[in-house]
């Protein structure tokens, strides 16, 4: 969907650089709620370098099954 890393830069930009949401969703054309979840996930899962954040800040959970396959 977005480009490796993309989705990351936004996120710095809100967190580190102070920018608003909004302003940051305007230049990256990225939804406003996205990035509030991708900034929740990051700051919840205090991320230090670029390789853990590719792999925590991801997106949406697979859904549950509520049926099994055989029924």
């Amino acid at each position: 969907m977005y480009p490796d890393g993309y989705i990351l830069k936004a996120v710095k930009k809100v967190v580190a650089e102070k920018q608003k949401v909004c302003d940051v969703s305007k230049a990256t054309s990225i939804p406003k709620r996205s990035i509030l979840r991708y900034v929740k996930n990051f700051l919840a899962a205090g991320i230090q370098d670029e390789a853990e954040a590719t792999t925590s800040i991801g997106g949406y959970q697979k859904p549950r099954k509520v049926f099994s396959s055989e029924q």
